[in-house]
């Protein structure tokens, strides 16, 4: 495939083998790609995007990273910067677009960032407890929600530097959910595989989020952007994420803000049915199957 004047060309066999797409369900509409927070990678998309999959196909996929992939070079290169390449690289090696995306936490960071980049490849976006921290920059009393997370993350912060990497990816968990080990471990061995496959992206994911990898957001041009947006929140997420959810269903054009009842920042595994209705109701209205 060519790329744009003065871009590189996709390539698409090193896209398919380091992100490991895949396509869930068999239903006719517009494709959905969904984009995996941190700790986690394409499993934990699995319960939503079977029941999304019934109306529309959902393509998952790892990031550059996650999942159980032996890396090649230490886990060096992670900054969001890759994973909006890889996010984009991907829309345009599909040839599809614009899309459609499904991004939760540290996946709407990444989501919003390439958005911002490449408007032009993105027609719609859900978003579940974005994790943009540029954005409490721009938040009255955003202090207190700042406080809140880095006491939630500072177990796992401790776990860490004392080199239990397991445990911190446990405690990391629970700290942005607001659940115990308990109730983590009661979602099923699934959850507790992605999890452990996943603690070695711990380290470097809190190195790249402490530091400033790429330009911070722009309120001026969020407020531009031409896409169609379903923020969504939990209503037990912790402030930090209901904030930036406000944020951004004030300052995209036409958004929706929608508090999910009783659910947390785990939501699109605990109410993988409900958020799945929400994001298929919202999406088919640009199609015409539900007037405004």
């Amino acid at each position: 495939m060519s790329g744009r004047k003065g871009r590189p060309a996709v390539n698409r066999r090193e896209l398919s083998s380091t992100l490991n797409p895949r396509r869930i369900g068999s239903g006719r509409g517009r494709p959905v790609i969904a984009v995996h927070g941190a700790l986690s990678d394409q499993r934990i998309y699995l319960p939503l995007a079977t029941a999304l999959g019934r109306h529309r196909p959902v393509i998952t996929y790892d990031q550059r990273y996650f999942g159980a992939r032996p890396w090649v070079d230490g886990g060096q290169g992670f900054s969001r910067r890759v994973h909006e390449d890889d996010l984009i690289g991907l829309v345009e090696a599909l040839e599809c677009g614009p899309v459609d995306l499904l991004a939760w936490s540290y996946g709407g960071d990444v989501a919003m960032h390439a958005i911002l980049r490449r408007p032009e490849l993105f027609r719609a976006v859900v978003l579940f407890d974005p994790s943009i921290g540029a954005i409490l920059r721009h938040v009255s009393g955003a202090d207190a929600a700042t406080a809140q997370f880095l006491a939630a993350l500072r177990p796992a912060m401790d776990l860490l530097a004392a080199g239990q990497t397991q445990a911190a990816a446990k405690a990391f968990i629970c700290g942005v959910t607001g659940r115990s080990e308990t109730e983590i471990e009661a979602f099923g061995p699934l959850v507790s595989s992605i999890i452990a496959d996943n603690a070695r992206t711990l380290a470097p994911f809190l190195k790249a989020l402490a530091g400033d990898h790429g330009a911070p957001l722009d309120p001026e041009a969020v407020g531009r952007l031409p896409i169609r947006s379903l923020i969504l929140t939990g209503e037990r997420s912790l402030l930090r994420y209901r904030m930036i959810a406000q944020w951004l269903g004030r300052r995209l054009p036409a958004a929706r803000l929608i508090t999910v009842a009783g659910a947390t920042h785990f939501g699109p595994w605990e109410q993988a049915k409900a958020i799945a209705e929400l994001a298929e109701r919202f999406l088919r209205r640009f199609e015409g199957a539900i007037p405004d």
